[in-house]
């Protein structure tokens, strides 16, 4: 799992939370909360199982439908901008 953080670079990580399988980390310079990322070898998995071309073709058949609700829920995360 890397411990620095994406924001800001800090190598002051600290476990925050753990959610559905998911760490979260907390960075204690600028309290950016992420999840925690897997290892280099963990990555060259996952890409490889999850990112096949049975999961790329099938995004290719829906990428309007997901475009669109990409789009929608940006429009939701703005109504909270400060």
């Amino acid at each position: 799992m890397y411990r620095t953080c994406i924001y800001c670079k800090s190598n002051s990580m600290k476990t925050f939370k753990k959610i559905a399988g998911y760490t979260l980390v907390k960075c204690n310079t600028c309290l950016l909360v992420q999840t925690a990322q897997p290892s280099f070898k963990n990555r060259n998995h996952i890409n490889q199982v999850v990112y096949s071309d049975e999961y790329l073709g099938n995004y290719l058949k829906r990428e309007k439908e997901l475009k669109l609700r990409f789009r929608q829920r940006v429009s939701e995360i703005e109504k909270y901008k400060i």
